[in-house]
């Protein structure tokens, strides 16, 4: 990488501080030993993979395997050449040789984009355009194979002046050679107007090129880390368990939505003589933790979305409402853009009755698609952009203003939960506003509406208390002095559901870190059950919420045997009763 004239001793046994300490080595270190390595209080390593698409490291595939078995957090690097291709095909050619080694196994560093030559740039509009394009790639490959990563990227302090805030949503590794402390210093006493990831902002410092470390031969690029190596440590797109949704039929039955072990969409309705038992949808095959979503059309007919194997969001509707017997075919609702397995799909319905769905697309944009008319499940807009940078896999919930406008809601790179609403109702957007907070991106919102119209959202903080914001008035703004329900905690993983009961008031409900279903009502805020029988279910299993016809709440949940269960209010917005059994082999 970028040369340097400080020459750092790290030799053998040196008590490490707090900050973790890594190098960056290449075919120029020959074979190192690994194990020397570890055992000086190297934490992490970069290896280097390949170069433009005309060069593969002879020694990364050595580096990569044996690092691991030493224990060393391993990454694979690729030095750029954007002068000379473009960011696709130099993403596919390091994909062919690293993409093997990048796991989510709690052993793989995220992988990095060595950005050093600057003769312009082929396949992209700028610098920033296609260092993203390539970083977004890498994500849709990682992504694919099981892995969940925020690609770093490597620049100088001051060369960083090539870029733009647009790829401020992935890790930095910045080289200075200052001089400074590696445990108290950091890259931006120079160039700070060059700091687009914010002022004073970085991930990774690369603060010598001529460190010396046993089981390297010669000198050794050297990086520190700001933060925790945990949280640059790729991990595992894979969540074992189902995510079930349920809707009300237009005749008022129940139906509940879940994928199986084998891939396929079944469904389990309610109907005269209890429930139908699980049947299935079949034709197309998902992973098993993909994210359906259910909704109603104009005409009552109900449509089923999901992402398909090739990232296509498929669906599947009623030829008649309320007629869960007969279904169309499966079907691509559009083929030209694709997105992550797991992506949240939100689908939500305009005032006029148009369904419109919105997931975060492989560039990290929020994409959205709409019927052309209401009811026309067969005929639909083109995906356009909302706009945004957010992760792939962010929960999105969306609903409806009393008016019919519809509002979208996600948490965003800086931890703030964001919203987007629609100026007029069925018509354009707004930009995204920020509604505060701090939040992990992995945290699920329930959004649902008060009896008055007033939307309210809820969130698990890093406390593991359960945060609430509402509007001020139907319509209206927001108060977002983010409130605690207080009493007990929560994984911040949990997944909370809320709806309204028929005598107004709203109902919450999550797995608290006991294993229970635990529920709160807005008639008493801060005064929290537990659903009386209820098994230990894991914290992090997704239940889904549905309201009867006679305005009985009922949530279905994944049980600790694997069986589907359920538990529902006894009378409208009364006692709990639960958990019969559905049946089914769930994850």
């Amino acid at each position: 990488m970028i040369a340097a004239t400080l020459a750092l001793a790290f030799a053998p046994g040196r008590v490490l501080a707090q900050r973790s300490m890594g190098i960056d080595v290449s075919s120029y270190q020959g074979t190192p030993n690994w194990s020397s390595i570890k055992g000086s209080g190297i934490s992490f390593a970069w290896a280097k993979a390949t170069e433009g698409t005309y060069f593969i490291d002879a020694d990364f595939t050595y580096n990569a395997g044996n690092g691991k078995s030493a224990g060393v957090i391993m990454g694979a690097y690729h030095f750029a050449r954007p002068d000379l291709t473009s960011p696709s095909s130099e993403a596919s050619y390091f994909w062919n040789e690293a993409g093997s080694y990048i796991k989510g196994d709690g052993k793989t560093l995220m992988p990095m984009l060595d950005m050093e030559t600057w003769n312009g740039v082929v396949g992209a509009s700028s610098y920033s355009d296609w260092a993203n394009k390539w970083c977004n790639a890498i994500v849709s490959d990682a992504n694919g194979a099981g892995a969940k990563i925020k690609p770093f990227i490597y620049v100088s302090s001051c060369n960083a002046c090539y870029f733009d805030t647009s790829v401020s949503g992935w890790n930095s590794d910045l080289a200075n050679y200052n001089g400074q402390n590696p445990q108290t210093g950091g890259p931006w006493n120079v160039c700070g107007n060059c700091a687009v990831w914010g002022s004073g902002v970085w991930t990774a410092w690369q603060f010598t090129s001529s460190g010396s470390v046993s089981g390297v031969s010669g000198n050794v690029d050297m990086d520190v880390l700001g933060g925790s190596l945990a949280a640059v440590t790729a991990t595992s797109t894979a969540d074992p368990h189902i995510d079930p949704c349920v809707a009300r039929n237009s005749d008022g039955h129940m139906e509940l939505f879940a994928v199986n072990k084998s891939g396929i969409l079944q469904h389990n309705y309610f109907g005269t003589g209890g429930w139908s038992g699980w049947l299935s949808l079949g034709g197309f095959t998902f992973a098993a933790n993909t994210l359906p979503a259910v909704q109603m059309n104009s005409d009552g007919r109900l449509e089923v979305f999901i992402i398909g194997t090739d990232g296509h969001l498929d669906h599947i509707y009623q030829q008649t409402a309320g007629d869960s017997t007969s279904w169309s075919g499966w079907g691509q609702v559009d083929n030209s853009y694709t997105f992550t397995q797991t992506a949240c799909v939100a689908a939500n319905a305009n005032q006029d009755g148009r369904i419109e769905v919105f997931i975060v697309g492989t560039g990290g944009g929020l994409c959205h698609i709409n019927e052309n008319t209401p009811g026309s499940s067969t005929s639909w807009s083109a995906w356009s952009q909302l706009g945004g940078t957010w992760d792939q896999n962010v929960c999105i919930s969306a609903g409806n203003d009393l008016d019919g406008r519809q509002e979208v809601f996600l948490i965003g790179n800086t931890g703030n939960l964001y919203h987007i609403y629609q100026n007029v109702i069925n018509g354009g957007w707004s930009g995204f506003a920020n509604l505060g907070g701090s939040w992990s991106q992995t945290a699920r919102t329930a959004l649902t509406r008060n009896a008055d119209g007033r939307l309210e959202i809820f969130i698990i903080g890093s406390t593991g208390s359960l945060y609430h914001a509402y509007q001020t008035a139907a319509n209206g703004g927001w108060y977002t002095g983010w409130p605690s329900m207080g009493g007990w905690t929560f994984s911040q993983n949990a997944k909370p559901v809320a709806a309204l009961n028929s005598n107004g008031t709203l109902e919450v409900l999550v797995i608290g870190t006991d294993g229970h279903m635990d529920r709160i009502n807005s008639a008493n805020w801060g005064s929290w059950s537990s659903l009386p029988s209820t098994p230990v279910f894991t914290q992090e299993i997704r239940p889904c919420l549905g309201v009867n016809s006679d305005g009985r709440l009922e949530v279905f949940t994944t049980a600790p045997t694997g069986d589907m269960v359920h538990a529902y209010q006894q009378t409208p917005s009364g006692t709990w009763y639960g958990w019969p059994t559905l049946g089914g082999s769930w994850n």
